[in-house]
């Protein structure tokens, strides 16, 4: 584990997870000793794998804004298509 403070300890099967801060305030999420996520002081995510959400709809896109949750960017789970939504109306897709 690198220097730090661990908040949360738990273990599971042998694999080990914990949040723990290190350097100025960054949250750190390690499973099994592999760092997976780290939260930064600047409020910046660095995942160390893919981002995956559910397919959403147009009011309620998977990737979002905090104060504007019905315009984003989602997968209706129908084909290989990426759409767009603006205030909960599909406004523009891509498509395979």
């Amino acid at each position: 584990m690198q220097s730090g403070t661990s908040r949360f300890r738990a273990e599971l099967g042998g694999n080990l997870t914990y949040l723990s801060t290190i350097g100025s305030y960054a949250m750190v999420l390690r499973t099994n000793q592999a760092t997976v996520l780290t939260l930064d002081a600047s409020k910046n995510a660095t995942f160390e794998g893919r981002v995956m959400g559910a397919g959403g709809t147009a009011s309620l896109p998977t990737f979002s804004f905090g104060g504007d949750p019905n315009t984003g960017i989602y997968n209706s789970g129908l084909n290989d298509n990426l759409l767009f939504s603006i205030g909960g109306v599909q406004r523009a897709f891509l498509s395979a």
